[in-house]
C-alpha cells in the first residue's frame, strides 16, 4: 500500500508510474485503480526503480544503477546490503539505524528515515483531522490487512464482545478499496503493526497492533514505546488477557486522547510528497549513466 500512496503522489508530478507487482495480486491491483493510472508492464528504459521487495537483493539493484536509473529501496530495517541512490525506512522512529545503513549503503546514497517520510495516501490525508474523539471507547475497528487471521480474530472478537463494544471485522475477503470509512467510525482499531499502523497514526486513531510477520515484531515496539500504539506481541502469541489488558491501558482516563494527539503529531500524513520531492530532485541530479545502443538509434 506503501507504494500506491508514493505512486500517486509521483503520478501527481506527472510522473508516469508502473507497478509490475499489481499483476500478482488482484486485490491489491482493484484497490490502485482507485488511486490512479498506473500501468503493471516494466517500461523498457526507466528512468527510477522503487524496490521494496525483501526478495530483491542488492545485485539487482546495482544492475538497474548501470543502466542509468535512479534506484530508491525502501526497508524496514538494515538487515541486508542495498545499492542505491536513495533509501527509505520509515519505520525508524527514533533515528537508530542510521549507522547501520551506513554500513550496508554507498557513501553516497541518501537516507531518509522515520515516519516524517511515512507514506500514506491521498484518502488519509484528506480525512486527516475528521476523526472525533470521544472520552470513552465504544467502537472498534478490526482488519490484519492483506492477510486474513481467523484464530487471532475470533479471540479479540470474544474479549471485545465481553466488554460491550461494538465491532466492525473488516477482512481480506471483504474486498474493501478503502478503509478510511471504517477507521473514522472507530474510537479503537485493532490491527496489524505494518504500514497500516502509520495510517491509522495519521488519523489520531489509537490502537492495539499485533506483529502478523516477523518484520512487523521491531515495528510493534518502536510504536509501543513512542506512546502511538499498544502492542500485543507477536500473533502466535496473543492472549485473551494480552487484549484486555490492552484495552485496560487505553481506556484509562485521557490515554486514548493522548494517544491520539501523540499520534497526528508524529504523523502529518506529507511523507509520501517528502519521498516523491526526493526522488524528483535526484532524478534532476543524475545525468551521468552508460551509453546505450537505443542512444544511436
Amino acid at each position: 500500500m506503501r507504494m500506491i500512496a508514493l505512486g500517486e503522489e509521483l503520478l501527481a508530478r506527472g510522473v508516469s508510474v508502473s507497478i509490475p507487482a499489481l499483476a500478482e495480486d488482484h486485490q491489491v491491483a482493484s484497490i490502485a485503480e482507485t488511486r490512479g493510472a498506473f500501468t503493471v508492464d516494466w517500461p523498457d528504459h526507466p528512468d527510477v526503480v522503487i524496490v521494496d521487495d525483501y526478495e530483491v537483493h542488492a545485485d539487482v539493484e546495482r544492475r538497474w544503477m548501470m543502466s542509468g536509473a535512479l534506484v530508491v529501496a525502501v526497508d524496514d530495517a538494515p538487515t541486508r546490503q542495498h545499492d542505491c541512490h536513495l533509501l527509505v525506512d520509515q519505520n525508524d522512529l527514533f533515528q537508530r539505524h542510521s549507522e547501520a545503513y551506513r554500513s550496508r549503503l554507498m557513501d553516497s546514497t541518501g537516507l531518509l528515515l522515520g515516519p516524517r517520510f511515512a507514506m500514506v495516501g491521498r484518502s488519509i490525508q484528506d480525512a486527516r483531522g475528521l476523526h472525533r474523539f470521544r472520552s470513552d471507547t465504544r467502537r472498534v475497528v478490526v482488519n490484519w490487512g492483506a492477510t486474513d487471521q481467523p484464530e487471532l480474530t475470533a479471540l479479540v472478537q470474544r474479549v471485545l464482545a465481553e466488554r460491550g463494544l461494538e465491532v466492525r471485522v473488516i477482512t481480506a475477503r471483504d474486498d474493501v478499496a478503502d478503509l478510511v470509512e471504517h477507521w473514522l467510525w472507530a474510537d479503537l482499531a485493532v490491527g496489524a503493526a505494518g504500514s497500516s499502523s502509520w495510517e491509522r497514526a495519521c488519523l489520531g486513531l489509537p490502537s492495539l497492533v499485533v506483529a502478523i510477520a516477523d518484520n512487523q515484531e521491531p515495528v510493534g515496539r518502536v510504536l509501543s514505546e513512542a506512546g502511538l500504539a499498544a502492542y500485543l506481541g507477536p500473533a502466535s502469541l496473543v492472549t485473551a488477557a494480552a487484549v484486555e489488558a490492552g484495552l485496560d491501558l487505553l481506556r484509562a482516563p485521557g490515554r486514548s486522547t493522548e494517544m491520539a494527539a501523540r499520534c497526528m503529531a508524529v504523523v502529518d500524513g506529507r511523507g509520501a510528497a517528502r519521498v516523491a520531492r526526493s526522488i524528483h530532485w535526484r532524478a534532476r541530479r543524475l545525468s551521468i549513466r552508460p551509453v546505450r545502443h537505443q542512444d544511436s538509434v
